[in-house]
């Protein structure tokens, strides 16, 4: 049989492309919900958390924060990735829960055996207590992860609202709690802990899924080298992201190690939460187009261009208007995070545009990829990183020298992506061009109107900066791609339409 002309061809990876669009903004949807609106919860907490708590607080619990987060790939053994690529048997399953317990019971108790080394690489003798303590999730988050990849590999994001929502609400509330009863920096390790605990039963309900007593030698032999490389990945990735963390705290003390951290909290909730987010659906929906390289790459385009619409405006603007919002939010014993904000912003940007392809290579088996961008980004990230810590000596340098590392990363993830996938990177890159022009006349838009407000208060600052940038970045993007719009406006109504019809067909 003859193969279907090119216009067919052309059409029917539209057509997939189409379904693959909607399977993925109809589980962001969802997984949005329930991540956006946890972190937005806790970040409320945060508002309040910040007024009650020294600079100090927030830096001893990035101590341990950043440690754990450095080995944190570590005892999850790459198997979420894993069990996501390969058939979800009772053996399988049983074998990757049991190797994760395992491993999640290994990791603690060597932070626990481990933990003085992160006095000693902070300066800071408070730092092995709360490392020990912070320890604790790896054992807990072994025990419901397999659930929660089943629900992600199985597209059941709507399932995984109230786990997600119970963890974020519960990691506030308690982090508020001994905040209030004057446990300073430790509300912040104990709000974690307490958070992954309760979020366990609530995964094993939704899920529906019980581990069985069994291990299989041959089902770990398939799934822990494809989990090696993620891990390895992972590792070399946590690395790059928390090395900026390890060198402020070493270099500069706990206080600005506070500021810094906390300056990531609102490009962390507003940019990459959104790439987190679309990450749990593009990797099981690219995982189910194997084969089908057109809607890939029409998919590819697509996902690239909307996620640079939004995080764009966002991270442009958060520039923007970075002073007010710090004294607003955060009040002014935090002025200092308004110079540290920008390049954060930067940051954020380049790594939601490179998240996408991440998920890809994962998705298509081949995460050694990964693993080779990430040693190029760790070679790059060390001295660039360590000579803004160690001689320029502000949490401001350190910000902007991520951001470089963060786009020369991208540049590379780009080259590799076209180079050896064969991915419209070009074309691509051509859709995002009326984002940028549409973000310059919303910054011009903004610059301009900022000096009319100069003596408003804080709070007027940024509700009159936000509104006019937000109107003028609308109407240029409506202007300069009209088409584009359009075509987002109804996939998404799209969307809305079948969760409706689902809502009022279910019992």
């Amino acid at each position: 049989m003859s193969p279907p002309p090119a216009g067919e061809r052309r059409a029917s990876g539209e057509r997939e492309a189409g379904g693959l669009v909607g399977a993925t903004l109809r589980g962001a949807a969802w997984v949005g919900a329930s991540r956006i609106g946890g972190k937005l919860l806790f970040f409320a907490c945060t508002l309040l958390l910040a007024r009650w708590l020294d600079r100090e607080d927030f830096g001893v619990a990035a101590y341990a924060i950043t440690l754990i987060a450095l080995f944190g790939s570590v005892p999850g053994l790459g198997l979420a990735p894993a069990l996501i690529h390969h058939r979800d048997d009772a053996e399988t399953l049983d074998t990757g829960f049991w190797l994760g317990v395992a491993a999640g019971c290994l990791a603690f108790a060597l932070v626990w055996a481990a933990a003085p080394l992160s006095g000693w690489i902070f300066g800071d003798d408070r730092a092995i207590g709360v490392t020990r303590a912070l320890g604790l999730v790896f054992p807990l988050e072994a025990l419901r992860n397999v659930h929660a990849t089943l629900l992600r590999k199985r597209l059941a994001f709507r399932r995984r609202f109230v786990p997600e929502m119970v963890q974020s609400t519960a990691k506030g509330l308690v982090a508020i709690g001994l905040a209030l009863a004057g446990f300073g920096h430790w509300s912040l390790i104990w709000g974690s802990v307490a958070a992954t605990a309760l979020g366990i039963p609530v995964y094993w309900i939704v899920s529906g899924w019980r581990p069985g007593l069994r291990f299989r030698t041959a089902a770990a032999s398939r799934l822990l080298p494809f989990g090696g490389h993620i891990v390895a990945v992972d590792l070399l990735g946590a690395f790059v992201r928390n090395l900026d963390y390890l060198l402020v705290g070493r270099l500069l003390g706990a206080a600005t190690l506070g500021v810094y951290t906390l300056a990531f909290r609102i490009p962390d909730l507003l940019i990459r939460d959104l790439c987190l987010t679309l990450g749990q659906v593009l990797l099981p929906v690219y995982a189910n187009a194997q084969g089908e390289p057109e809607t890939i790459r029409s998919a590819f385009r697509a996902t690239t261009a909307y996620v640079a619409a939004v995080t764009a405006p966002m991270a442009i603007g958060l520039a923007l208007v970075a002073e007010p919002l710090v004294i607003t939010a955060f009040s002014d014993k935090w002025r200092e995070m308004a110079s540290v904000l920008p390049p954060i912003c930067a940051y954020a940007f380049f790594v939601s545009l490179a998240f996408n392809l991440g998920d890809l290579y994962k998705a298509l088996g081949r995460p050694e990829l990964l693993t080779r961008l990430a040693i190029l980004r760790a070679c790059i990230a060390a001295p660039a990183i360590g000579f803004a810590a160690g001689v320029v000596g502000t949490a401001t340098a350190v910000g902007w020298a991520q951001a470089l590392v963060a786009g020369i990363a991208l540049v590379a993830n780009f080259t590799v992506a076209r180079a050896v996938l064969g991915l419209p990177v070009g074309s691509a890159l051509a859709r995002i061009l009326p984002i940028g022009m549409a973000c310059g006349v919303m910054a011009a838009a903004v610059v301009s109107v900022a000096p009319v407000l100069e003596t408003s208060s804080a709070a007027t600052q940024l509700l009159a900066c936000s509104l006019v940038g937000a109107a003028a970045y609308a109407a240029a993007l409506r202007l300069l791609a009209r088409e584009f719009c359009e075509d987002g406006v109804r996939a998404l109504l799209e969307v809305l339409s079948r969760r409706r019809v689902a809502a009022g067909a279910a019992p």
